[in-house]
């Protein structure tokens, strides 16, 4: 280790010592700065920190390159870190907690392993982090801060996410980073104060008598599995992954339920819905010939599905709605929240309540019997006088 007074001139003909294949340079002018060279690289060097830790060991603290930085700048770099050594400091020891900090893409995996026994909506989970790594997936999981969040909250809004999926992601990150903070990866949750966006809940699709009629028409006179797959969500108010998943033992034919297994319930609790005629006829059509196995085999839905809504003029509807509608209709013919909530199992009456909307024809029928609390009454006939007869005396 030559010790020398490093010169410009020097460093732009660095070269090794005869024989070695490195060298390192220590400069004369500043303590621990030296300059490495290697046979392989003449007339290129790499300026570093040799330095003591608190426990005494020596560090090596990279600078640069002769090419990215000057020997001015590598003299002053080192007086720097010498300073802050000086008062507890270890820059290479911060450096390697540093490396050792996993990106978010990594922490994702860690993530998905953890969910995948413990939540029921792990896939989604999968899904949604799968679109987020394109954006966040590169960074250490202690360099995303609230503002990147924002952002990128922002610019899911930008692309056309509806108000509602989007605050599925925000809920998503705030949950795996609280995790994150459980583990000791991070010290803090970026998403924990986020603000969601606005989302009114209770503007769901709704038909007219006429659209009813028309959809009902279309998918009754259809046979695709799909037709039946789409009556039978109306007529139910099941999700399409419970009736995809669905088996012929889950059905008691005879008293006419339907005991949605809590393997697919999104609940995780077995539930009860009745069906109705319009169910059953269904169900008739789709029966196999020993009555098992699964309701429905087809692999994909949304092609037959786009045909159909667009046959029966109702574009904007899609297999959820089915869903909505059946509430809806629920409401309206006088069935309480509890039972509505019962049928389409909810854990909470809460979010049964965004089904509430009345129809117009619904809220004049209700206006109307309100007349009668508004008419005069009628005079009532006074009872005839009893008189009493006395018995003579």
């Amino acid at each position: 280790m030559p010790v020398i007074q490093l010169t410009p001139d020097f460093i732009r003909n660095i070269t090794t010592l005869e024989g070695k294949s490195r060298t390192e340079w220590c400069d004369k002018n500043q303590r621990g700065l030296y300059c490495e060279s290697r046979a392989t690289s003449p007339g290129e060097g790499t300026y570093y920190l040799r330095y003591k830790d608190k426990g005494g060991k020596t560090r090596h603290f990279r600078l640069g390159t002769t090419k990215q930085i000057t020997l001015v700048q590598a003299r002053s770099m080192a007086k720097e870190k010498q300073a802050e050594v000086r008062l507890g400091a270890d820059p290479s020891g911060d450096l390697r907690k540093q490396k050792e900090v996993i990106t978010f893409a990594e922490f994702s995996k860690s993530y998905l392993d953890y969910v995948r026994p413990r939540k029921k909506s792990y896939r989604d989970d999968e899904i949604r982090l799968g679109k987020m790594l394109p954006v966040l997936g590169h960074y250490p999981l202690n360099k995303i801060d609230r503002l990147l969040l924002v952002q990128y909250q922002l610019s899911l809004a930008q692309s056309g996410l509806r108000p509602a999926t989007n605050n599925h992601y925000i809920r998503l990150l705030r949950y795996a980073l609280n995790l994150g903070v459980d583990w000791g990866l991070i010290k803090t949750n970026p998403a924990s104060r986020m603000k969601l966006l606005p989302e009114d809940n209770r503007q769901n699709p709704s038909l007219s008598e006429e659209q009813m009629k028309k959809l009902l028409s279309v998918l009754r006179n259809d046979e695709h599995p799909v037709s039946h797959l789409a009556l039978l969500l109306l007529s139910t108010g099941t999700r399409k992954s419970e009736a995809m998943k669905s088996v012929w033992s889950d059905f008691d034919l005879p008293n006419k339920v339907w005991y949605v297994n809590r393997a697919y319930a999104k609940s995780g609790k077995t539930r009860a819905v009745p069906l109705s005629d319009t169910a059953l006829a269904v169900l008739e059509k789709l029966k196999t010939a020993d009555g098992s196995g699964p309701l429905f085999t087809i692999a994909t839905v949304d092609k037959k599905w786009r045909k159909l809504k667009e046959e029966a003029g109702v574009s904007f509807l899609t297999l959820h709605s089915l869903r909505h509608l059946y509430a809806t209709s629920l409401i309206n013919t006088g069935s309480t929240l509890y039972v509505v909530q019962k049928i389409l199992g909810h854990s909470s009456p809460i979010v049964t309540e965004r089904y509430s909307h009345l129809t117009n024809k619904g809220l004049l029928d209700a206006a109307r019997r309100t007349d009668a609390a508004f008419e005069p009454s009628t005079p009532k006939t006074s009872p005839p006088t009893l008189k009493l007869i006395g018995s003579g005396s």
